[in-house]
């Protein structure tokens, strides 16, 4: 079981390199058996001075100073970017409200002319049928003018015409004077024609 588990930690410690982990491992491993016991040993004293040679001239406290300045710095990257976002959503819903108000202002300024134009039209509609009503009236009046004065025309004319075809009846008239009765006749027929149509 410790055998497992020593395998695995070195796996994983050379896919890192971890050279201090290894040198480590190699020397618990070399405390085993005596045949592998030394390619362990040469094993754990290679590690370990790759180790020494890439921490030799390493400042710990530089590293972790230089590790707090790039977290510091991706800790600003990631403010700035949900700066960024927010400032994002903020002008998105500024447009979003411009173009609600505008749809509003649109539909509020087409509902008042729709309601102008239907003023508009009531109107004209009341203005037509006054104009309808009033014709109307006028027509009554001329059929009544026009029959009252056809009335009042026809009979002073059939006074004027029964006279005139009783005088022509009798031939006691000159030629002169039967020619004079006929034009009047045929002037008397031909306005009581005119005043009939006037009913």
């Amino acid at each position: 079981m410790a055998k497992a588990y020593l395998e695995k930690a070195r796996a994983k410690a050379e896919a890192l390199p971890a050279h201090e982990l290894l040198t480590e491992i190699f020397a618990l491993k070399a405390e085993g058996r005596y045949a592998n016991a030394l390619e362990y040993t040469k094993k754990k004293y290679f590690h370990e001075e790759k180790f020494k040679s890439r921490s030799a001239g390493f400042d710990v406290q530089n590293y972790y100073l230089q590790k707090e300045k790039e977290q510091l710095a991706a800790e600003k990257k990631s403010q700035e970017l949900e700066l960024s976002l927010r400032d994002t959503q903020l002008r998105s819903s500024l447009v979003i409200l411009v173009l609600v108000f505008f749809l509003v202002v649109g539909l509020v300024a087409g509902l008042y002319q729709q309601r102008q134009a239907k003023r508009k039209l009531a109107a004209q509609n009341a203005l037509i049928q006054q104009q309808a009503v009033r014709m109307e009236n006028l027509d009554v009046a001329k059929s009544r003018f026009f029959a009252n004065v056809s009335h009042e025309l026809h009979t002073p004319l059939t006074l004027l015409l029964g006279p005139i075809h009783a005088l022509l009846k009798e031939n006691r008239l000159t030629g002169k004077q039967t020619q004079m009765l006929q034009m009047a006749r045929r002037s008397g027929i031909q306005l009581e024609q005119w005043i009939n149509d006037l009913r």
